[in-house]
């Protein structure tokens, strides 16, 4: 539910908007699609049903207000902006009954998220209604506070996390010197928390539990992946993607700009036009190493799909469960045995890669019409 104000930022893709109306908008409907009509909080039901789950938001708060664009710079705002604008749709996503949130990680007014009681208990529990919410770390940020300065070592880190009202710490990796509520039983002894801020966590995890019912059917529902990406939501998300494009005015005799597909030529050009022409595929996830560099992972391991359709769909997403098209393919499939369409790569994103340069010329030369396929990949434009 984060605005992303800054075009330099690398995470457009996970926010709904830079509106923040709009993303409340978005939360509140978020939040009873994952949780049903009746949310938790609302006073109408207390355990959720076979198909549904806890909302989880994410990351709390000003996270796009990062400077210069950077992940986890600070937010340097003010306090009416961080109110009016940023925090907008974490009170509506409070207000309808979002049982689940992820601090983010950077500061906001030079104090660190994972370690701001003031940001978190006395504005997202106690005044916009979170109250016995979830809240949990992003990965590994407790052990990060000693980066801040803020913490003296991981038993410090813990206890400012916890007193800052995270519930949660998220250990990424092996390396256990980044983790810190492991370390929680120093912190007791050291007197930095007590065991009533220990039990306060503990119990709101517990609720999160109980409300899940996940004492009462600990494995998951298996049936769930079919009430995914089923035709009703793909035609729903292309409704929306309809009323969502935004097209240069052109005069009326000059649109559309193809008549006729009968012996035309079309030049794709682009790495995100189409699937490279000898069949590799990149199909990382763009995610970050522990040392804050791309791991380039693979999500899927099967044939057919490429860079393109992965830069289509955006980081954290699975292409075995999404059926995505390119440009090229579109275009094949409309013009078929009428046309002629060709895909050239041109240039890679992330390097000054040229090697295809002279086939893209070549490709255009011989072509009726060229689509330019710009923009951005999981590398240039992610999380890291």
């Amino acid at each position: 539910v984060e605005l992303f104000t800054d075009p330099r930022f690398g995470r457009h893709s996970e926010g709904f908007s830079e509106n923040p109306t709009l993303s409340a908008a978005y939360a509140a409907a978020a939040v009873v699609g994952y949780q049903g009509e009746n949310v938790p909080g609302s006073g109408n039901v207390t355990y959720l049903d076979d198909e549904h789950i806890i909302s989880l938001a994410k990351h709390y708060a000003a996270y796009g207000d990062a400077a210069g664009g950077l992940n986890a710079a600070p937010a340097h705002i003010d306090m009416q902006t961080l109110f009016d604008v940023y925090l907008k749709p974490w009170q509506v996503f409070a207000e309808h009954g979002g049982r689940a949130a992820m601090t983010s990680h950077q500061t906001v007014a030079h104090v660190p998220c994972h370690a701001n009681p003031w940001l978190v208990n006395d504005i997202l529990r106690d005044r916009y209604g979170f109250g016995i919410g979830s809240i949990i770390s992003d990965c590994n940020d407790i052990g990060v506070l000693a980066d801040y300065r803020v913490a003296a070592n991981a038993s410090h880190a813990a206890a400012k996390g916890l007193i800052g009202g995270v519930d949660v710490d998220l250990m990424c990796g092996s390396d256990a010197s980044k983790h810190s509520y492991d370390k929680l039983n120093q912190s007791l002894s050291e007197g930095l928390v007590t065991i009533v801020h220990i039990d306060a966590a503990v119990s709101r995890v517990l609720t999160s539990k109980f409300i899940s019912r996940l004492f009462d059917s600990p494995l998951a529902n298996e049936t769930a992946p079919s009430l995914l990406n089923t035709p009703e939501h793909q035609q729903l998300a292309y409704e929306a993607a309809l009323q969502g494009i935004t097209i240069v005015k052109m005069p009326a005799d000059s649109w559309p700009p193809i008549k006729s597909t009968k012996s035309i030529k079309i030049a794709v050009v682009g790495p995100n036009g189409g699937c490279k022409p000898e069949g590799q595929r990149d199909t990382s996830d763009g995610r970050a190493n522990e040392d804050g560099r791309s791991s380039r992972k693979p999500v899927i391991d099967e044939p057919g799909y490429c860079d393109a359709q992965s830069n289509m769909i955006g980081p954290y997403a699975e292409l075995a469960v999404v059926d995505v098209e390119t440009i090229e393919g579109y275009l094949t499939k409309k013009v078929g045995t009428e046309g002629q369409v060709s895909f050239a790569r041109g240039c890679e994103i992330s390097s000054e890669e040229m090697k295809d340069l002279p086939h893209a010329l070549e490709t255009v030369a011989d072509a009726d019409y060229v689509v330019l396929v710009v923009g951005d990949s999981l590398e240039s434009c992610s999380e890291w």
